[in-house]
């Protein structure tokens, strides 16, 4: 006679195919989020590099002996 309640490493209960169901979502959400937040990190460095490149063209205006800092007040 076969007992489904044994430690038989064949044997799936309901209870740990349902936690292994709520493992894989919860791995595909993660998933998910981690593709979202790649995706928003290279929009934002696009961004940065971008803002970097108009910065470093207003620079290549500015007259070589501008000063940089404050200056002091007479």
């Amino acid at each position: 006679m076969s007992d489904t309640k044994t430690n038989d490493p064949g044997v799936m209960t309901i209870s740990m195919q349902v936690a292994l169901e709520e493992e894989v979502e919860r791995l595909a959400a993660a998933e998910k989020a981690s593709k979202n937040r790649i995706l928003y990190l290279a929009q934002s460095n696009a961004n940065l590099k971008a803002r970097l490149a108009e910065l470093e063209a207003e620079l290549a205006t500015l007259p070589a002996e501008a000063p940089v800092g404050k200056q002091k007040a007479n």
